[in-house]
């Protein structure tokens, strides 16, 4: 391999469009890009994405890898052409009796459906343990319980990875304690070394152990590690010292998007890059930005000329890279299975029913609608509020309303019951909560059940305000929330609480099947309810 070939072959690019163009040719013909990584804006379906990945492997001289973050739940980059799963939090929920089973399912979907479009590496699972207080991980996480983070992340590599598709696992050293979004600015987290390897750093070594292909840094400042002072990202001693010498990682450690805030407002990008690198990353993700791509690969081959990057390190992340993308390249067709995709959409169906949790019910609303003592259908009003659906990080792709209105009035057509459905906005402040409450109270509220939906309510007080005073003036409700559990603390304790872990489609037909058909919600809260 020539200099230029090395070097280019460190660099996973994003690329604009949903097809093969001049650019994405350059920079895998010209620059020698090693990887590329596929975003919501270049997909807009299977048969695309499959046609698309093909042009962008023909032009590459070495085995291109191709990744997307496809972590299931709120994270979903791809969701035509392929199957809509929930994620961790919603496959921690399901409960003991079905952790086997759901995760390997859910990496055989995953595997079979991206292999057959051709992507080779999945930027799953995520592996931080989550707290309250996180504005970006939340539900991505699988619990606060870094033991269960660690059985079932483990599981979840295993199943994917035997499917064909590399795994990487993600944001070493773990941030699920950072109260900041990465995407936004650089958190900080006062663990110690020893803290961390007690808690953040149990899931990641479990999926060491279990042979995980790659993994991902962490745009995060560990300050209690004595000394620290650096992103993780940018540190030796946490993506060297801990990562590769102590626990004995032998795959390649992909940066996160090297054009985040979190290392844009502080760094000069090339330059970070760079360190990185010299720190202990193997692969660079520069997601968006053609420019600073080839600016960062020229400055790469600018440090080896004058010494300061060496063929030993080259030879050693190179190593490590061929070797993850090898499972892609070995993988024997005999062992490749089509994507039933009938089937495998029954399974997250199935999945979505035996995640919804209820968390709580202590005047026995859903008893009551349950048992025809409250029956919907033969109510005078019944009330759906419900937060918009929107992305509210920079992480997410949102591509899809809630079919629970349309489910619901075409349940009651026949009835006599009027549905009530206000959408607000997630964001919605004091002012327009109180006021949407007020309409609600003047339109029968008081003496009527009613439904609010929330979506991370207990990040956005106006939301959570609105949702206690439906909750609390409602002759009976009930409670969702779609995103994180926490929004359940903040309404009232008469209301039936439900937790669905996720808004797809097949999380709202839970719901529904709730209210309506009878379900028995049997999922289990993993996460505990604790006061910020």
């Amino acid at each position: 391999m020539s200099l230029d070939e090395k070097i280019g072959q460190l660099f996973m690019i994003g690329v604009q469009g949903s097809e093969l163009n001049g650019d994405a040719r350059e920079m895998l013909q010209n620059y020698n890009a090693g990887g590329v990584i596929l975003f919501a804006r270049n997909i807009t379906g299977g048969a695309q994405v499959k046609q698309m990945i093909a042009g962008l492997k023909s032009c590459a001289k070495y085995p291109l890898a191709v990744s997307i973050d496809q972590e299931g739940g709120l994270v979903l980059r791809l969701t035509s052409g392929a199957t809509v799963l929930g994620g961790n939090m919603a496959l921690a929920a399901c409960g003991e009796k079905l952790y086997g089973e759901y995760c390997r399912e859910w990496g055989r979907i995953t595997a079979e459906e991206l292999r057959e479009l051709g992507f080779t590496l999945n930027l799953a699972p995520v592996l931080d343990v989550n707290d309250i207080k996180n504005p970006g991980i939340g539900a991505r996480s699988f619990s606060d319980d870094p033991d269960l983070c660690a059985r079932l992340g483990a599981a979840l590599v295993k199943s994917v990875q035997d499917g064909g598709v590399s795994a990487c696992v993600k944001h070493f050293p773990g941030k699920g304690n950072a109260a900041v979004d990465a995407h936004l600015d650089l958190p900080v987290i006062d663990r110690t070394l020893d803290q961390l390897r007690n808690f953040e750093l149990v899931p990641f070594k479990k999926a060491m152990e279990a042979g995980v292909d790659a993994a991902m840094t962490a745009h995060v400042v560990y300050r209690g590690i004595e000394g620290e002072t650096l992103p993780a990202t940018l540190s030796y001693k946490v993506l060297t010292g801990i990562l590769k010498d102590e626990l004995g990682f032998e795959g390649p450690l992909i940066t996160d998007d090297m054009e985040m805030g979190a290392i844009k407002n502080y760094y000069e990008q090339h330059e970070a890059c760079f360190k990185s690198f010299m720190a202990g990353a193997d692969i660079i993700l520069i997601c968006h930005t053609k420019e600073l791509q080839i600016k960062t690969m020229n400055y790469f081959k600018e440090k080896f000329i004058c010494g300061e990057l060496c063929e030993e390190r080259l030879h050693d992340a190179l190593t490590r890279i061929f070797r993850m993308k090898a499972r892609a390249e070995n993988f024997h067709s005999a062992a490749a299975v089509s994507p039933d995709y009938e089937k495998n959409s029954e399974f997250a169906q199935k999945f979505a029913d035996s995640s919804l949790t209820l968390v709580s019910d202590e005047t026995g609303v859903l008893n009551k609608i349950q048992s025809g003592v409250l029956d919907l259908k033969k109510t005078k009003k019944l009330f759906l509020i419900e937060a918009k659906f929107s992305a509210i990080t920079q992480v997410e792709d949102i591509e899809e309303e809630s079919p629970l209105a349309a489910l619901i009035k075409n349940e009651l057509k026949i009835s006599g019951t009027e549905l009530i459905n206000e959408k607000f906005e997630v964001k919605i402040d004091s002012a327009g909560a109180r006021e949407l409450l007020e309409s609600l109270s003047g339109r029968g509220l008081g003496e009527s059940p009613a439904v609010v939906v929330t979506y991370n309510a207990h990040i956005f007080s106006g939301q959570m305000e609105l949702a206690l005073g439906v909750t609390k003036k409602a002759a009976h409700s009930v409670a969702v929330a779609v995103r994180n559990p926490y929004d359940l603390m903040g309404v009232s304790e008469k209301a039936c609480k439900l937790a669905t872990y996720g808004f797809r489609r097949s999380n709202m037909r839970s719901v529904f099947s709730t209210l309506f058909r009878g379900l028995k919600p049997s999922g289990i809260l993993p996460v505990k309810f604790i006061k910020k």
